[in-house]
């Protein structure tokens, strides 16, 4: 890790980006009533993201860089953030893909992608979590085999330990190890996370990506040199700088100016910038950062529910927030009426069953079934009814931060919870009391004070 970042931590030449899409214009970051600085169109600049195998020889300055992968086998992704100070109070969210490079396969990639897990019975992008480094959290997508989302503190480093599990030969008519096979795209969408908001798109970045079997990537790298030593200096002047590692560049986007139509954009490699590619105008009505007084993990995406009343354009936005940025161009000219009159056998046979159940699920606006219900009763309350408090993690942290947002208290005001036990005794509450307290159970919650003038002690009776 020492030498990737040691590589990794100079300045290197970003070439300038768009957004496109679904347009998301990022404001000002404010901390209290003091503004940081503004995230300019230019964030890409503001990080960094590296893999730590060797980059090709026959990588072009002018194209996205290419680099080998031997398959299953681990290599470390490092997202790194140049100027944490900008993002300080916010969470970053990053999803990682694999995605076919050519474009006359894009159109056919969800297919092929589905067809090779249904006959491999495995992943085709997976994250090795226990190596991971500086992870809030890192998922391997459940939906989608060829994403992982992790969230990660832009103060730090983060490092992530992907997994290829395919060669670039499976999608081929005639099967290679990798030599002849079709070249992957590897990005990474960037996100800035903000509580009780949707999450805010940033940018882009990605490296091209052949995987091969039995050291083959070695052996990659041994033919490029051999290949590239018989190039006179003039063919060599239109190659990248021999690196180490691949750093990933921000894809380039086509975007006009508010209110313009989005089409096709591909960069001077020929991938598509953007699976989601929207033909109709929109300009996101929502384009301001509310001011976050701390990180929230794991909020919710999106804080209002699609109506019968959305417009085209909140439903657009509907859906990208909840990650069906697929199906964006499938229902654009869909309003909030025409889609909550779609039945589950239509939505299936519009985008598929895997995400048509995820969609149908969203619009019935479905809850996850709690684990525990506990029911408790503040002291001192004007009225004496209780309210109910659910848990899913079965935490001390989570019934702590469920009590006191349900009572409109500080929960760093609580140094401690106990509930009353046998006999009369006191029992101080952990993770393991959490998990085996009782479904449908009753307290009375009573504060008690401490030396200290603003703690008190959480007592359940």
């Amino acid at each position: 890790s020492s030498g990737i970042n040691a590589e990794y931590g100079g300045n290197c030449e970003i070439d300038p980006f768009s957004i496109s899409t679904l347009k998301v214009e990022l404001g000002e970051l404010q901390e209290g009533e003091h503004k940081a600085d503004e995230v300019e169109e230019d964030a890409a600049e503001k990080f960094s993201y590296a893999l730590a195998a060797p980059q090709s020889l026959s990588s072009k300055e002018s194209q996205s860089n290419l680099t080998y992968f031997n398959k299953g086998q681990a290599y470390e992704l490092t997202l790194k953030c140049n100027c944490p100070a900008k993002f300080n109070g916010y969470w970053i969210e990053s999803n990682v893909l694999l995605r076919l490079q050519e474009k006359r396969l894009q159109a056919k990639e969800r297919e092929l992608f589905e067809h090779w897990t249904t006959q491999n019975n495995s992943r085709l992008l997976e994250a090795t979590t226990p190596l991971c480094v500086n992870t809030e959290s890192v998922t391997n997508d459940t939906l989608n085999p060829n994403s992982i989302h992790v969230v990660w503190n832009p103060a730090n480093v983060c490092s992530l330990f992907i997994k290829v599990h395919c060669l670039s030969g499976d999608f081929t008519k005639r099967k290679h190890s990798g030599e002849k096979g079709v070249p992957f795209l590897l990005s990474v969408d960037t996100y800035l996370h903000t509580p009780d908001k949707p999450s805010r798109y940033i940018f882009t970045s990605a490296c091209i990506l052949k995987t091969f079997q039995n050291k083959g990537a070695e052996r990659k790298h041994r033919n490029d040199t051999k290949r590239m030593s018989k190039l006179s200096e003039k063919e060599k002047a239109h190659l990248a700088t021999p690196s180490e590692v691949t750093s990933l560049k921000p894809i380039t986007r086509a975007m006009e100016g508010p209110g313009c139509s989005y089409s096709d954009a591909y960069n001077s490699s020929g991938y598509c910038a953007d699976s989601s590619k929207l033909s109709d105008n929109y300009s996101d009505p929502d384009s301001e950062l509310n001011n976050p007084k701390k990180p929230c993990i794991g909020g919710s995406r999106d804080t209002w529910t699609l109506t019968s009343q959305s417009s085209v354009h909140e439903t657009l936005r509907w859906l990208r927030n909840n990650r069906f940025n697929n199906h964006l161009r499938t229902f654009s000219n869909y309003s909030g009426y025409d889609l909550l009159r779609l039945s589950r056998d239509d939505i299936n046979n519009l985008i598929g069953i895997t995400d048509g159940i995820r969609l149908h699920n969203a619009l019935q606006n479905r809850a996850v079934a709690t684990k525990l219900c506990l029911y408790v009763l503040m002291e001192g309350a004007p009225n004496s009814v209780y309210q109910a408090i659910y848990l899913e993690l079965l935490t001390y942290r989570e019934l702590l931060a469920n009590i006191c947002r349900t009572f409109n208290m500080d929960p760093n005001s609580v140094v401690g919870i106990q509930k009353s036990g046998p006999n009369g005794i006191n029992i101080a509450v952990t993770d393991e009391v959490v998990r085996h307290l009782s479904n449908d159970s009753c307290f009375k919650c009573v504060m008690l004070p401490t030396d200290s003038a603003d703690s008190f002690v959480m007592s359940l009776r």
